[in-house]
């Protein structure tokens, strides 16, 4: 019996140091691992107590004892129930902290605090992307929108307060004055956006600038290759504005052709002319959109230097006796 009694003081001090030893390793080493393997050892002490404990009620003596007269048996319990708690809240903190921590990690791009989620990216290395900026141009509207829905507003871990600074940040001019006096809160946030679609974010107003855009574009005024890019990305731009504004951009070709080539240079227009021949049929945008990169593609070939002019230039002889005439080409 007297054994079996040593034992059972020894479980139970095993287990009331438990903590104790825990916290002694120190905090870098304290991991979920760690924690789930002393918890384990400490259900292992308790069955191995409760079954000493009901061998020494076997022994009549057990009843004269300070094991049952103090009821080490009750208190071990009740230690036992506070030391596997205290280890399975350590373990919900642990993990939750760890998991935060993997998260975090796995944002590979940082964006004026705001962030992508990809581990992928995150290997690429990819540079950081600066914020947009606005300062009222309708036309810069659609770009700084989708831009910054992507990079700030859109991303669910961005505090509401952050996404407010990072937006008066984007902001100079009159949009700046339209959130100036908003308090920095998290319930602000919402309502400056919604002042700033309110504002900018109208599809009547948007169409209204693209074509405005499009019908102050100058016209060309030589075969230039420069010019021709120039004149095609603006329109070419200008028919995606309308398709994300749902306009019915595939039943426009007809307006499209013939503001564009009232635009061409006489030269360009001539070949456009030569090009469709007797045809009687309406031509598309996509014709002409071809035409002009085929035309594109045979100036730049046909001036592979760049329309380089020469001017002439003297330079005094090394032996002093005269001068030496050169050439000197610059891009025209």
């Amino acid at each position: 019996m007297e054994v079996a009694f040593k034992q059972q003081m020894l479980l139970s001090g095993y287990m009331s140091r438990m903590w104790t030893n825990l916290l002694k390793m120190g905090q870098g080493k304290i991991t979920p691992t760690e924690i789930k393997s002393r918890r384990s050892l400490l259900d292992d002490y308790w069955k191995r107590f409760q079954d000493g404990h009901f061998g020494l009620l076997v022994y009549e003596a057990v009843i004269k004892t300070e094991y049952v007269t103090k009821d080490v048996f009750s208190a071990t319990e009740e230690m036992y129930f506070q030391m596997r708690s205290k280890l399975t809240d350590a373990l919900s903190k642990l993990e939750r902290r760890v998991g935060a921590a993997e998260s975090e990690r796995q944002k590979p791009i940082q964006v004026g605090g705001a962030t992508s989620v990809s581990p992928v990216v995150r290997q690429l290395q990819l540079p950081k992307i600066n914020l947009p900026k606005f300062a009222g141009d309708q036309l810069a509207w659609e770009g700084f929108r989708d831009l910054f829905l992507s990079l700030v507003h859109d991303v669910p871990n961005i505090p509401g307060v952050q996404k407010l600074q990072y937006l008066k940040s984007c902001l100079s001019g009159e949009t700046a004055d339209l959130v100036a006096n908003v308090t920095l809160s998290d319930a602000a946030y919402q309502g400056a956006w919604k002042d700033l679609i309110a504002r900018y974010d109208n599809p009547r107003v948007l169409l209204f600038a693209h074509m405005r855009n499009l019908l102050a574009c100058p016209a060309t005024t030589k075969a230039s290759p420069s010019e021709l890019k120039r004149l095609l990305g603006v329109m070419t731009l200008s028919i995606r504005a309308f398709a994300a504004l749902k306009r019915p951009v595939d039943y426009w070709d007809d307006w499209f052709v013939h503001l564009l080539v009232r635009k061409l240079d006489a030269s360009t227009r001539l070949h456009w002319e030569t090009s469709l021949a007797d045809s009687r049929v309406f031509p598309t945008f996509k014709q002409l959109q071809n035409f002009l990169a085929n035309r594109i593609r045979a100036l730049e070939a046909a001036h592979p230097e760049g329309a380089l002019s020469c001017t002439v230039a003297t330079t005094p002889s090394k032996t002093g006796k005269g001068s030496r005439v050169g050439q000197r080409c610059y891009d025209g």
